[in-house]
């Protein structure tokens, strides 16, 4: 110490003599000079004695001398204890280093001599050797800026001062001490933020500060639950980032201390009386907030939840619930509850009312159903909020007998037909069903002949001996008993009798169907739906409509697109049902599945008879207008006819000279014939021949190929018409090919693609589907060989949708046009000209008679 007090005195008559050689000492020099240090304000107050009121004040960072503080201040005497008294807030903790102070009298000629330096020693004199870091454990509001110093211990060296995970620049105060200045300092972490002196070996020392934000607490609300006490609650607000417990938020209510306060989705605290009125105090180290609320106790009730729910006698419809009250004076409340039902696809609320109200009869619920119950409630008067809910309580109903069937009935013969049910949803079985029993009775009959049937079985056969008509009564079971019997009368029109039917068109997929009212249905309308040609165990379906309409939309999602439906309406009455109108249609019409069937030539001198059998109906989907026929030229389709009737299904070319030729007949994609010329016929033998495919495509080298056709690549069939001479059963020109056996025929089917007429991709893209190839063989006929006639690169791309249909021209030169199938159905068979005297007639005059109609 002896070394501090030199050094001071030392400091202090420097000073003086500076003083003494400006010669400036006119006023009193103030006395009695003391500093009062308070830490953990870091604010140092000093107080003096003198006449004057203007004052020079300089303080210092003691070691280096280094001016903190030059001002000038006016200070009045006190007038109870006669001193002059001003405190300085220090940017740093006092502890960081020693302070030292002068003071000086002034007026507005002279100023007096500085007093005796005063100072006050800091945590870095050589008597505290150890490391010290200031502040410590200091709780600051987010946003403000604070310095930090690190003392470092005797003989030690000084690395860094880290801020949480920052390096901070240090600034030297004296031979020990050094400081940073966080500034705007963000909201700390849970256990606050580290502030870390280190040196080049180790840690030296560190402190804690705490930044966070002043009480934001909001929204004070004060009910009751027992209709006695209180209980207030409000929002906590902006979270203040302060967890320690000295820094925590304190709360009082009405002045008494909140000691159960805690966070749920709000804050609380209870009062054991009702006040009326209350005001909430919340305080932590960075502010206070006062939050007040008012109000009358029948205003404020908040019931707690019903407590034993029980049910005390459960029916099939209906229930009884009883429940408890933990609080007594609930008993004479008038209170309104509300119920909620929960159950698979029946969920509802119901509300109940009345003074204490603890019992209530559950009705219009549904047998055999599982229910969850939960029930809460409120003041009836001056209602405030709903109660707690009550413990969700089970109830299971008893069961009942089921409800009626939906029955029907289709005949599919004479006297074969079905009787159908549609199965009962969870709501109308009252039960799980255990099987259902069928009934049938006739006037040739007494009594009802019963059946019973498992409950997987919705269908029934019936079969009429005498052709007389039946009632059926079907009715189904469960544990609790049989259903009332639903009966049906076979219909006095059948399935295949011949009525005339309407075409039904379809609207975006539906049938929308109206009729003409019947007086006779007194029991309503039946529409049923059923594929067209189907027989068996047929996929029937139906609708019953009231009396009162006379209209009904089948909707797209009962219908199969490319399916033809008979769609019938009945009268229904207490007889048999009355059929009042028959439709066909189709909901979407799709290309059908299959060509034209067995495309046969039959060749009468230059006539040839093209016939053919339709798709079959399982394969048009949808309905067939027609047929086209075209000659194939090269890669281009020329139309011969056009057949509007679907009846007819055969066509007489006429006029034709001896060549090769290629028909064409589509609604649905292409059958074809090829006629193949030879210049040598042997009378002797009959027979045919495949020519080799390479002779063929050597002839055609030079013809372009449309390759936007929509048309498949057509299939080679060749006929060899056996020479006279010595050529026998050979090709005339190939020596490669192969012989074929008269007597049997042999059809192959290839699906290829439709492509748009104009672009081999289309608008609609495709590619993936290869063809398939399918081999019939039958009796009887010739066999015949099928090759690839045109080198259509359509048919490698895959399966292509149309995406435009154009009309069937004549003008038309590609394979495009008519609606149609994805497969080709090709046959062949050899035309042999009728005489060997026939000679063909030049290519300009056979073609302009074929087109000019002239035979």
């Amino acid at each position: 110490m002896q070394g501090w007090v030199t050094l001071a005195l030392l400091l202090s008559l420097g000073v003086g003599c500076s003083l003494g050689q400006n010669g400036v000492g006119e006023l009193p020099v103030p006395r009695g000079l003391t500093l009062n240090p308070d830490l953990p304000a870091q604010t140092l107050s000093l107080t003096w004695q003198s006449d004057s009121s203007l004052f020079d004040l300089e303080i210092f960072h003691t070691e280096l001398m280094n001016v903190v503080l030059n001002e000038t201040v006016a200070v009045k005497t006190d007038p109870v204890t006669g001193l002059h008294s001003w405190t300085w807030h220090s940017p740093l903790p006092l502890e960081c280093t020693s302070h030292s102070a002068h003071i000086r009298a002034r007026n507005q000629q002279s100023v007096s001599q500085w007093s005796p330096l005063q100072t006050i020693p800091g945590w870095d004199i050589p008597e505290k050797s150890e490391s010290n870091m200031f502040p410590q454990d200091k709780v600051v509001p987010v946003g403000s800026n604070m310095t930090f110093c690190c003392i470092v211990k005797e003989k030690e060296d000084f690395k860094e001062i880290m801020y949480g995970r920052q390096e901070m620049s240090a600034t030297r105060l004296s031979r020990r001490t050094y400081a940073i200045t966080a500034t705007n300092q963000p909201v700390s972490g849970n256990t606050g933020t580290n502030v870390i002196c280190c040196s080049q070996r180790l840690t030296l020392t560190g402190a804690v500060v705490f930044v966070g934000y002043p009480p934001g607490d909001e929204g004070l609300v004060c009910e009751t639950r027992d209709l006695a006490s209180a209980e207030c609650s409000w929002k906590k607000g902006r979270d203040t980032g302060l967890r320690m417990r000295r820094s925590r938020t304190k709360y009082t209510l009405n002045g008494r201390d909140c000691l159960e306060a805690n966070e749920r989705k709000r804050w609380w605290c209870s009062s054991k009386a009702w006040e009326q009125s209350w005001t909430l105090v919340a305080r932590n180290p960075l502010g206070t907030v006062h939050l007040m609320d008012s109000a009358q106790l029948t205003d404020r009730v908040h019931l707690l939840a019903p407590v034993n729910v029980t049910a005390v006698e459960v029916k099939a419809w209906s229930a009884t619930l009883q429940w408890s009250w933990s609080v007594a004076a609930y008993k004479k409340l008038e209170m309104v509850c509300q119920l909620q039902l929960f159950a698979h696809e029946l969920n509802s609320t119901r509300n109940y009312s009345g003074p204490g109200l603890s019992s209530v009869v559950l009705e219009s619920l549904w047998p055999d159903v599982d229910y969850t119950v939960t029930l809460y409630c409120g003041s009836k008067h001056g209602f405030w909020k709903w109660g707690d809910k009550s413990a969700p309580y089970r109830i299971h109903t008893k069961m009942d007998r089921p409800d009626a069937l939906d029955v029907w009935m289709w005949m599919d013969s004479s006297n074969t037909g079905c009787v159908f049910w549609k199965p009962l949803s969870v709501r109308k079985s009252h039960g799980a069903l255990v099987g259902y029993e069928v009934s049938q009775s006739s006037a040739e009959e007494d009594g009802w002949t019963p059946v019973s049937l498992p409950p997987g079985n919705f269908s029934y056969p019936i079969i009429l001996n005498n052709g007389s008509d039946i009632t059926v009564a079907v009715a189904a079971r469960n544990p609790a008993g049989l259903s009332q019997p639903s009966t049906v009368t076979t219909p006095a029109y059948r399935a295949d009798s011949q009525l005339s039917m309407s075409e039904l068109l379809s609207t975006n997929g539906s049938f929308v169907l109206s009729w003409q009212p019947n007086a006779n249905a007194s029991s309503g309308y039946a529409v049923e739906w059923v594929p067209t040609g189907c027989s068996g165990l047929c996929p029937v379906d139906w609708k019953k409509v009231p009396e009162s309409d006379s209209s009904f939309t089948l909707n797209s999602d009962s219908l199969v697109a490319g399916v033809r439906y008979t769609v019938s309406v009945y009268a229904l009455s207490t007889g048999a049902p009355t059929l009042l109108q028959r439709w066909q249609g189709y909901s979407q019409e799709m290309t059908p599945s299959q060509s034209v069937r067995e495309l046969l030539p039959n060749q009468s001198g230059s006539d040839v008879l093209l016939s053919w059998k339709a798709t079959a109906m399982e394969n048009q989907r949808g309905f067939i207008r027609g047929y086209t026929i075209y000659l194939a030229n090269a890669a281009h389709l020329e139309l011969i006819a056009n057949i509007s009737d679907p009846e007819v299904q055969s066509y007489r070319v006429k006029g034709l000279s001896l060549s090769s030729y290629k028909f064409v007949v589509k609604p649905s994609p292409h059958s074809l014939v090829h006629i193949v010329e030879s210049p040598e016929w042997d009378f002797t033998k009959e027979g045919l021949f495949p020519v080799p495919e390479e002779e063929e495509e050597s002839e055609n080298d030079n013809i372009e190929v449309d390759a936007d056709s929509d048309e498949p690549a057509l299939l080679r069939y060749y006929n060899q018409v056996v020479g006279d001479g010595s050529h026998g059963n050979q090709v005339s020109d190939s020596s490669g090919s192969s012989n074929t056996s008269v007597d049997s025929t042999q059809t192959e089917i290839t699906y290829a693609g439709i492509q748009s007429p104009t672009s081999s991709q289309g608008a609609c893209g495709g590619g993936g589907y290869r063809p398939q190839m399918q081999s019939v063989i039958g009796p009887a006929e010739p066999q015949i060989e099928f090759e690839a006639d045109f080198q259509d690169d359509g048919l490698h791309a895959g399966y292509k949708p149309q995406c435009s249909w154009q009309l069937d021209s004549p003008e038309a030169e590609n394979f495009s046009g008519s609606l149609g199938s994805p497969t080709s159905v090709t046959s062949s068979q050899f035309l042999i000209p009728e005489s060997s005297e026939e000679k063909p007639q030049p290519s300009n005059t056979w073609f302009h008679n074929f087109l000019s109609g002239k035979s």
